[in-house]
């Protein structure tokens, strides 16, 4: 028989990190942040920040889920907002910012029966209504967001305020698809059901928004229909038109835990305490896409690789990265936080460096766009594809194409002199997307004194993408 190991059968980090957090969530939503701080840092004394210990796998609860480690993402962020609340200077009332909760009424796909009908594409064609305790129970979206509210006033310095406001589509019918590689998925049919959503959305509701968070009704297989406790992504983060976040998901990650993750329905303190860790993981997606100076994603998910942190970095957990990321990066970049989140027509300009169009530098010529692209992160095959100029096999001599690495292409005219790659009718984004979204539009890199000019990259549906 086996030695005990350093943490017993009770659990005690369990235990300590579940009533910290239970008592600290309390003082803090009372205001009193001098009897929350005092709970968060005798925890940390005995369990502190970066830790070994709470890497521990006997940590885990069976069929629970706090997170992992749990309740670690939440008491940090937590303790973050706690600790600005103590040192907040008094300042003018905070800009208010729009996260709009969009819920799709209605999906519908082709569903796989098994694992050998998901590799061979095939199923049933299945439909879906959203799950019924989202349609009016509004308190499962307080409870999920009321910490990450208080972390994004944070990080703005207090300058932004996160309103929530919910947009009800009923009768909206969005297409999904199950698929197995690159990635297993079993989500939005994106190029069908982008264009499918917008077009829903009243114009007005769109130009009174800032950020997104979209939800439609699940269309995973049924565990068991032998897909055991394989998980499926669901969704992510993704951009609008203007660059602003979308947060996307399935109605049922809201409401129950994915297997992989644990079992049951979930808890309001399970609740409480994961969903800000998933909303701050594809928050910062976001971040570091718009800060890409800072090379804090130049590789999809790094955070998970301890070997690509920054060598100022300390700790070895995720959300130990994105704290180092704010407090050594993001908090002091240009332009500030607090501009680069706000996303309605009037907020001034986009984060991402030349998002206008302006002409190419002088030196820069159409040879150079050639090359490889990738959106980082990288989640799909529609993320990396490359510009040929005329030279590739088979291509005509001075036509610009794109083609990503899922195999699909259009055609690019060159205005170099507003900085433009324009796109026509073969652009699939063409009819859903604004000119100013649909069009590529060339980033580039200025060599002072030398007089030439190294394109980066390009801006193209509100994202960033690199040149290799």
């Amino acid at each position: 028989m086996s030695a005990p190991s350093p943490v017993s059968s009770k659990i005690p980090l369990f235990e300590a990190a579940k009533r910290t957090f239970v008592q600290a969530t309390r003082h803090y939503q009372d205001r009193q942040y001098v009897a929350a701080m005092k709970v968060l840092k005798k925890l940390w004394r005995k369990y502190p920040v970066g830790d070994a210990v709470w890497g521990h796998r006997d940590h885990k609860v069976a069929k629970l889920n706090y997170g992992s480690p749990p309740f670690y993402y939440a008491l940090m962020m937590l303790s973050e907002v706690t600790h600005w609340r103590l040192k907040k200077k008094p300042q003018g009332p905070a800009s208010k910012i729009t996260l709009r909760i969009v819920l799709i009424g209605k999906s519908a796909g082709l569903q796989p029966r098994s694992p050998g009908e998901l590799t061979r594409r095939q199923g049933v064609v299945v439909r879906h209504v959203l799950h019924n305790s989202l349609r009016n129970d509004r308190e499962t979206f307080h409870q999920s967001l009321w910490l990450f509210r208080e972390y994004v006033a944070f990080i703005t310095g207090g300058k932004l305020d996160l309103k929530i406001k919910f947009l009800d589509l009923p009768n909206v019918s969005v297409p999904v698809r199950v698929a197995a590689s690159p990635l297993r998925m079993a989500g939005l049919d994106y190029q069908r059901a982008w264009p499918v959503i917008w077009n829903a959305i009243p114009a007005d509701i769109q130009a009174s928004s800032d950020w997104w968070w979209i939800l439609y009704p699940s269309h995973v297989p049924p565990k068991s229909a032998g897909f055991g406790n394989n998980d499926f992504i669901t969704g992510g983060m993704a951009a609008g038109a203007r660059g602003e976040p979308v947060f996307l998901i399935d109605d049922l990650w809201l409401v129950r835990k994915p297997p992989h993750l644990g079992a049951g329905d979930y808890s309001d303190l399970e609740r409480q305490a994961y969903l800000p860790q998933w909303l701050q993981h594809e928050f910062f997606h976001h971040l570091f896409r718009n800060y890409p100076e800072f090379k804090l994603e130049a590789k999809s998910h790094q955070w998970f690789d301890r070997q690509a942190w920054p060598k100022d970095f300390k700790g070895q957990y995720e959300p130990d990265y994105y704290a180092n990321a704010l407090h050594k990066r993001l908090m002091n970049a240009r332009p500030p936080l607090h501009v680069t989140l706000r996303h309605l027509p009037t907020a001034g300009p986009a984060p991402i460096p030349n998002p206008t169009t302006k002409p190419a530098p002088a030196g820069a010529a159409l040879s150079d766009i050639a090359g490889t692209y990738r959106r980082t992160p990288v989640e799909n095959d529609w993320h990396v594809g490359k510009i040929s100029t005329g030279s590739a096999k088979g291509s005509k001599k001075g036509v610009v194409m794109w083609r990503n690495k899922a195999g699909r292409s259009w055609r690019l005219k060159p205005d170099l002199g507003r900085g433009m790659l324009v796109t026509g009718p073969d652009n699939p984004y063409f009819e859903s997307q604004p000119v100013s979204a649909r069009d590529f539009t060339l980033i580039y890199k200025t060599n002072a004194g030398m007089g030439g000019a190294k394109i980066i990259g390009f801006k193209f549906l509100g994202e960033f993408y690199r040149k290799d």
